[in-house]
């Protein structure tokens, strides 16, 4: 499975069921996401479809609810994240990411 960036509706879900710690149901999730970011039923049915069809979350439907289990886990996430970010924005540069960090800039970020 190759895991892809997450746009920030996915993100949240996912950590969202992350802290949880647990599988969650269709209607515990709908009621979280509504409680914490306003979110109607619609939306957060949509974002779990999404997260399924990528690969994050596996589904398994018990009588009415379907319930949502984790498949990529937030350490290996993370992971991916932090390489991409190195990649694209310090060019597999730890040195860049170090002084960015540091508060010095490097050659290249500085505006004349």
């Amino acid at each position: 499975m190759k895991i892809s960036k997450l746009p920030e509706v996915e993100l949240k879900v996912m950590r969202y069921i992350c802290e949880a710690n647990k599988v969650l149901t269709s209607r515990e999730l709908v009621a979280a996401m509504e409680e914490k970011y306003e979110w109607n039923e619609s939306t957060t049915f949509t974002v779990l479809k999404r997260l399924e069809r990528r690969e994050f979350l596996s589904t398994e439907k018990i009588g009415k609810l379907t319930h949502y289990n984790i498949l990529v886990k937030e350490k290996k996430y993370l992971r991916f994240e932090t390489k991409e970010f190195l990649k694209n924005i310090h060019k597999n540069s730890i040195s860049s990411l170090m002084s960015a960090l540091h508060g010095k800039t490097t050659k290249w970020m500085k505006i004349n």
